[in-house]
């Protein structure tokens, strides 16, 4: 199984399951008040931001390890990561069940109290369903994973609709998600039972070996990561579910945009691991700049197609109730301009991890201390202000140090001239049918299809045309669909 074809189903899993995820946001947010669905958004937080903090680096640990050791090995790893994964999942959901008026009191919201017996369950089954797909994917079962989310995600909405439909209720949608996730996870763990012939087979010393390599790399993970969470806290902390509601609108991703990115991303980290290795960091570099000024060409001509038809996608994917979203999807667009590439990639092939972890904790901080002050001046929009200046501030220290440790200059990591041009071509067409749009209205949600449509169409003419795309990536699409067919 080569490694695009991995990526390549690996992704249209994540993929297929992102855009059902849209297609239910726009069922439910029609369907459920706007405190119903911003407790089920609320929710939701807090049992990944703490599945996020466990995660400690075992998933990479397992997918790392999996392949290069035997099958007495491989079970001790897997037995190692549960028994670890249980010392630390079970005291933390007891700490969640015992502080949950607590924590329900801080987000503003009391149902919270109510719901978190299910809440803490959810999380317990998100930690153990993470290890799960870790073995999947370490085990080269990337295609049988994709094919499973698949079927269940289209399993798992079908049901959450109908119980949107037929009770109206966040608490039994979020009783449904951990009732399909536990089933989900069954079914994962009966798959590997059945293919490795696995046996409990416990080893401390190993056990510890596998820690001192898991958490280091983890700590790094989690600050980053950690950094998408700290605005919504804020804001959930201080106002109402109502508002968390629209401020959570505003900040969620665009899984199309995503999908596009994340493809060329998690192609790129092993050819730049392997070309720093067998030939120089520079050569490393020039294949992550092409591929860093490839993706930026996606997502910057997608920024102003957001940027300027935000209204009607809003209305279209969330409804006109939530129009109040669209100030604070707009400041979020703007980290499209920073973050087409991975700049940690970077720092881990020159073996600099700790400045990631070092640069991701200071930006977690700022982001904190801006977000908290911010809203008191600007109010909700002011916690999204925050985490773009802090985005472009830590993206910054990251290519500072890549600098700093390679003596490379910013012209090596950057194309200033094509970001220019792709920049000023899209933005420039953009703005015409932005103009087009205003003077010739369809109506919100049409000008977003119709003059959006057409703007991506002269757009990526335009690049075409001016020889602004790499021919690479259109033939490393199509090595994609390749592999998908014949899979």
């Amino acid at each position: 199984m080569t490694l695009l074809k991995e990526s390549a189903f690996s992704l249209f899993g994540k993929a297929y399951q992102s855009v059902l995820a849209l297609v239910f946001v726009m069922f439910i947010s029609r369907f459920l008040t706007e405190n119903q669905y911003g407790t089920y958004r609320q929710a939701l937080l807090v049992a990944n931001t703490i599945n996020l903090i466990l995660l400690l680096g075992l998933n990479e640990t397992i997918s790392y390890n999996y392949r290069i050791i035997d099958i007495i090995k491989r079970n001790q790893l897997i037995t190692n990561m549960f028994v670890f994964k249980i010392l630390v999942i079970l005291p933390v959901s007891l700490v969640l069940l015992l502080s949950r008026r607590s924590l329900s009191h801080f987000m503003n919201n009391d149902l919270l109290n109510d719901y978190m017996p299910v809440i803490a369950a959810l999380t317990l089954i998100y930690a153990f369903e993470s290890l799960l797909e870790s073995y999947f994917f370490g085990a080269g079962q990337a295609v049988l994973m994709g094919k499973l989310q698949v079927i269940s995600y289209s399993i798992h909405y079908s049901f959450a609709a109908l119980i949107i439909l037929m009770l109206k209720s966040e608490f039994y949608l979020i009783l449904e998600i951990a009732v399909f996730e536990l089933i989900k996870s069954v079914v994962m763990l009966t798959i590997i039972l059945r293919k490795e012939k696995f046996s409990f087979n416990f080893n401390w010393p190993y056990l510890k070996e596998l820690v001192r390599f898991s958490v280091p790399m983890g700590v790094s993970l989690i600050l980053i990561t950690l950094n998408v969470y700290v605005d919504q806290m804020i804001v959930s902390a201080n106002f109402s579910t109502e508002d968390y509601a629209i401020y959570n609108n505003g900040a969620m991703n665009i899984p199309i945009v995503q999908l596009l990115t994340v493809t060329v991303g998690s192609i790129v980290l092993p050819k730049l691991a392997k070309e720093t290795a067998d030939k120089s960091f520079k050569d490393g570099l020039r294949l992550w700049r092409g591929a860093a000024t490839n993706t930026a060409l996606i997502l910057i001509t997608f920024m102003w197609l957001f940027m300027i038809f935000t209204k009607g996608y809003v209305s279209f994917v969330f409804s006109e109730r939530y129009l109040d979203s669209i100030p604070i999807m707009r400041v979020y667009l703007l980290r499209y301009m920073i973050t087409f590439a991975i700049y940690c990639h970077l720092l881990m092939v020159i073996n600099k991890k700790k400045y990631i972890a070092i640069i991701s904790f200071w930006g977690i901080v700022g982001n904190l201390i801006l977000s908290l002050y911010l809203i008191r001046i600007l109010g909700m929009i002011g916690a999204a202000v925050a985490t773009v200046v802090i985005q472009y501030f830590v993206n910054f220290m990251e290519i500072f140090a890549v600098t700093r440790f390679t003596k490379t200059k910013l012209a090596d990591i950057f194309e200033f001239k094509r970001l220019a041009k792709i920049l000023i071509t899209s933005g420039s067409i953009a703005a015409i049918f932005g103009l087009i749009s205003t003077l010739l209205p369809l109506g919100d949600i049409l000008n977003f299809f119709v003059y959006g449509t057409l703007y991506i169409l002269t757009t990526f003419i335009a690049y075409f045309a001016s020889g602004q795309i790499d021919k690479s990536v259109i033939q490393i699409v199509l090595k994609g669909i390749s592999s998908l067919k014949g899979a």
